[in-house]
């Protein structure tokens, strides 16, 4: 059995695709395109404002419900107001802010990852949210039930970021 794995890997790697990517699906927002877990169901949020008919920002549940990821790519930037703290029913547990890092291509970022806990200890919620001088904002988000929920999605979690592809006019 561990030979047939091995071989079916080595086939899926020289193939140019792995098997666990044939169990994902792709969104396609407004001026973004990512990739999510098939048995998640992709819920769209925030219409764009230059294309009416598609979206900026998604939310994507998984079916046992212990894990939302989260992202927001509009063309520019956007209110991020779907995700802003309740203070009612929330508090933040760590913030911090890195500002003035300058990317790949010149341009100088502002980049903010808060923790946000719901008071009755029902989930946690993270973000990165990357501003950029030029007026580009990229959030990715992942609310948990509890660290074992995040632990066990890390992986798409991190698959999921990393899928994005980002378009311009």
């Amino acid at each position: 059995m561990k030979k047939w794995l091995i071989f079916l890997t080595l086939i899926s790697l020289l193939a140019g695709f792995s098997i666990a990517a044939a169990k994902w699906k792709t969104f396609n927002g407004a001026f973004f395109d990512i990739s999510y877990p098939a048995t998640f169901k992709a819920i769209p949020s925030l219409k764009s404002g230059y294309m009416p008919e598609k979206y900026d920002s998604a939310r994507f549940i998984s079916p046992d419900k212990q894990v939302e990821f989260y992202v927001l790519a509009p063309m520019w930037n956007a209110d991020a107001a779907e995700i802003a703290v309740n203070p009612k029913t929330e508090k933040v547990v760590s913030e911090r802010e890195e500002e003035g890092r300058l990317d790949f291509s010149g341009i100088i970022e502002t980049i903010k990852q808060v923790t946000i806990k719901a008071k009755d200890g029902s989930y946690l919620r993270s973000y990165i949210d990357t501003e950029g001088d030029n007026n580009t904002r990229l959030i990715f988000g992942i609310k948990y039930r509890n660290m074992k929920a995040y632990e066990s999605y890390k992986a798409d979690y991190l698959q999921f970021k990393k899928s994005i592809r980002q378009y311009s006019d």
